[in-house]
């Protein structure tokens, strides 16, 4: 009986406990699903620029997608290695000048963060 009367005598600080926590729950959900957007966002939008990098176009958009890399620390370990993997190949094939130093450049970049 005690813990009867306790609820009739709280009922307000119960209600607001019980809003308070539905309330949490929801802003938990809404920053879950924005994050999980970003999320699918910066995949696909990582994923284009690598796919654009490696289907050859000109030299000026390769250059700026190098230096947009730098935008997806999430996917720096694997950046790195597939840049260590295009410079070597680079090196090997006299590419152009302004494309090493970029990707040098950007290589710098993801070991200093």
């Amino acid at each position: 009986m005690e813990l009867a009367k306790w609820f009739v005598a709280n009922k307000e600080l119960i209600a607001f406990v019980v809003t308070f926590i539905g309330a949490l729950w929801a802003a938990y959900k809404y920053f879950d699903l924005k994050n999980r957007e970003e999320r699918r966002h910066d995949y696909k939008a990582y994923h284009e620029l690598i796919t654009a990098f490696v289907d050859g176009p000109a030299l000026e958009r390769q250059m700026v997608i190098l230096y947009e890399l730098r935008n997806y620390p999430r996917y720096f370990n694997i950046t790195k290695e597939l840049l260590e993997h295009l410079l070597a190949r680079m090196l090997t094939e006299k590419a152009d000048a302004q494309l090493i130093k970029q990707t040098k450049s950007t290589l710098g970049y993801i070991n200093k963060h």
